[in-house]
C-alpha cells in the first residue's frame, strides 16, 4: 500500500499564490529552501499550466528518472500528452528513448551544451499532435556546483533563446544553497519566480512574483 509521503500520494501543495494562468512563453524560476523531492514542485507547475496534449520535457539532475516518472503519472490523466525525461544524474539510468516515457541518459559530467541538445534531440523523436514543447530542469544547484554561474546562465539562455514555438521553462533551484550574485543573476532571465515555504505540518506553499515586481519593491 502507498504511504502518504510515497509518490503515488504527493504531499500536499497550496496553490493559492500563484495565477491561474502564466503567457505561454514564460520562464519560471521554483525557488524551494530545501530540495522537497516528495512533492515534485517543478513537474506540479509544469502540469498546472500546460495542456494535455503538449509535451514536456524535465531534465532530472539528482532524482533518479524512475522516480520522476512516478511523480509524472500520479500527476496526469490518461489523455495527458507525451513526457520524457534527460537524466543527468550519478545513477546512470540506461537510456530507452522508444518506451512510453522516454529517457536519455547523459553522462553525470556531461559538458552542458550536450545536455541541451539531448533535450532538443528528445524533442524531436517525439510524436504530438501538439507543436508546443514545454521544458524543465528540476534542479539547477548540481548543475550551479559542477558547472558555475556564468556558464549554466550562458547554457540557459541558448536553451530559453532555441525554444522552436512558445512553451514554458521551469527552472528549479535549492536557493538557501546559493548566495544573492546568483539569484540576482537568475532574475536576469526568468519572468517570475515561485516562491516555496514549507509549513511545519508538512504541507507546502507557493507566492509567484512577476521579476520586475520584485526588483522594483512591489
Amino acid at each position: 500500500m502507498p504511504t502518504p509521503n510515497s509518490d503515488e500520494h504527493l504531499r500536499a501543495l497550496d496553490f493559492e499564490g500563484l495565477p491561474d494562468s502564466l503567457t505561454e512563453d514564460s520562464v519560471i524560476l521554483v525557488a524551494k529552501p530545501a530540495p522537497l523531492e516528495e512533492h515534485a514542485v517543478s513537474l506540479r507547475i509544469l502540469d498546472r499550466y500546460t495542456s494535455p496534449e503538449e509535451r514536456r520535457i524535465v531534465v532530472t539532475t539528482a532524482i533518479s528518472a524512475e522516480r520522476t516518472i512516478r511523480q509524472q503519472t500520479a500527476l496526469e490523466s490518461p489523455d495527458s500528452g507525451r513526457f520524457g525525461v534527460v537524466d543527468a544524474t550519478p545513477q546512470n539510468h540506461p537510456s530507452s528513448p522508444f518506451q512510453k516515457y522516454p529517457v536519455v541518459s547523459l553522462p553525470h559530467s556531461v559538458e552542458l551544451t550536450r545536455l541541451v541538445l539531448a533535450l532538443w534531440e528528445l524533442e524531436a523523436s517525439m510524436a504530438s499532435d501538439s507543436r508546443t514543447t514545454h521544458f524543465g530542469i528540476r534542479s539547477l544547484t548540481p548543475l550551479l556546483a559542477d558547472e558555475g554561474l556564468e556558464r549554466t546562465i550562458s547554457v540557459l539562455e541558448h536553451l530559453i533563446e532555441g525554444r522552436t514555438d512558445s512553451g514554458l521553462v521551469v527552472l528549479g533551484l535549492e536557493y538557501t544553497r546559493h548566495n544573492e550574485a546568483t539569484l540576482s543573476a537568475l532574475r536576469e532571465i526568468v519572468d517570475g519566480i515561485v516562491w516555496i515555504e514549507e509549513r511545519t505540518d508538512g504541507s507546502i506553499s507557493a507566492e509567484y512574483r512577476r521579476v520586475h515586481e520584485q526588483l522594483s519593491g512591489i
